[in-house]
């Protein structure tokens, strides 16, 4: 129920927000100062966003203690199977200290903020964010009960926690992406047998946008010695074509275990 009320209330704000931006800045003082209409600076506000390309489909909105959303990206994918929805975001640790991802929620909302679709567990990696550092949250959703093209926006709601019963090493790396295949090779560096290896492969495009993420590793039954170099990899798609992904680089957030 918190977690609900959390996200009905961003939900509220991103509508309110948006609302009172087109009908007070846009219309009454862009207009008056530079003789453009709201729909003309908007039109162009787009076209800028979409040059810089961080961001790809419908708004995504984020809250929660001590984070900020860096981009987004959702597809919004027909196919032969069915109709999915894809939500992909990068969040920046900006609270001041090492924090632990514990919860991530969605809502999917429509052109006037009404709620379509909830969900109420998403991936969130790596399992460590130091401060300044970046974490993913991402989640797919099956045959919605709406049009596609009637998704205007969608509200993250994540929860952390500022303690670990776990000790994490966190390296960072670049991957690679090959025959639709995303991947890393991981060494490790330390002076004793880690466990646990796990990679956050963040495939990105040419204008920076996120293309694919996915959560990959060894489980607790498997160790790597020091010295020791091992790969990690996963199954990387392209939701623009319904292919799998030939394009892009790889960015892989590692975390492992240390005793």
């Amino acid at each position: 129920m918190k977690k609900r009320m959390m996200i009905a209330a961003a939900a509220l704000a991103m509508l309110m927000s948006v609302t009172a931006l087109a009908e007070n800045t846009l219309s009454a003082q862009l207009e008056a100062m530079t003789g453009e209409t709201a729909e003309t600076q908007t039109a162009e506000t787009a076209q800028t966003e979409t040059a810089a390309g961080a961001n790809v489909g419908p708004a995504v909105t984020a809250s929660g203690e001590g984070v900020e959303l860096v981009r987004s990206s959702v597809y919004l994918v027909e196919n032969k199977y069915g109709n999915e929805i894809r939500v992909f975001a990068e969040l920046k640790n900006v609270s001041g200290k090492t924090l632990y991802p514990d919860a991530a929620a969605l809502n999917v909302l429509g052109a006037d903020g009404a709620v379509l679709e909830e969900e109420d567990y998403c991936y969130r990696y790596p399992a460590m964010v130091g401060d300044g550092e970046s974490f993913f949250v991402w989640d797919m959703l099956n045959d919605p009960e709406y049009p596609l093209d009637s998704v205007a926006g969608v509200t993250l709601v994540v929860e952390n926690e500022d303690e670990s019963y776990t000790d994490y090493i966190r390296t960072e790396a670049d991957g690679w992406v090959e025959n639709g295949i995303a991947g890393v090779e991981v060494t490790n560096t330390t002076d004793a047998t880690v466990y646990a290896v796990e990679a956050t492969l963040v495939v990105s495009g040419e204008n920076g946008e996120i293309l694919d993420v996915m959560n990959t590793g060894t489980g607790n039954a498997i160790g790597l010695k020091p010295g020791s170099t091992m790969i990690l990899r996963d199954n990387a798609e392209d939701y623009t074509t319904g292919k799998r992904l030939t394009r892009g680089t790889c960015r892989a957030y590692v975390t492992y275990e240390h005793e």
